[in-house]
């Protein structure tokens, strides 16, 4: 049985195709959750690289702990181990979005990497700004 619904993320237009044998209920509690393939991929794509900036920026927030509390050479190597991913994540992050949006991205994200290595736990409030303003 086919279904005329609308993608979750970016309300283009769907037929969902379901079994025949699927009850009606079923198909109604599910069909709400549809995404196209795109919006799919996205978030996949996206919640990988989240993750990893996550706990990045975990790190970073330990790491700024142990500095208020006297700064070792540890924590200094580990920053700047931490600020290289940090330049390889965010960009990678910027690439899907612009991606998504049909755009390209090739700068570099200097200020977003300086930002988060200021304020780790900013992070979410970012990457939300990132993806509904770019």
């Amino acid at each position: 049985m086919n279904h005329a619904v609308k993608c979750k993320i970016c309300k283009r237009p769907l037929v969902v195709r379901t079994d025949e044998e699927c009850p009606l209920e079923w198909a109604q509690r599910l069909l709400p959750m549809a995404t196209c393939n795109r919006c799919f991929d996205l978030r996949a794509r996206r919640i990988a690289i989240t993750e990893k900036l996550h706990n990045v920026c975990m790190e970073l927030c330990t790491v700024r702990y142990f500095e208020k509390n006297g700064a070792t050479p540890r924590t200094n190597q580990l920053r700047q181990k931490l600020k290289i991913a940090l330049e390889k994540l965010c960009p990678a992050y910027m690439e899907v979005i612009a991606e998504y949006r049909g755009r390209k991205w090739d700068e570099p994200c200097d200020e977003f990497v300086a930002l988060l290595m200021e304020k780790p736990d900013k992070l979410d409030a970012c990457l939300r700004y990132v993806h509904k303003n770019f």
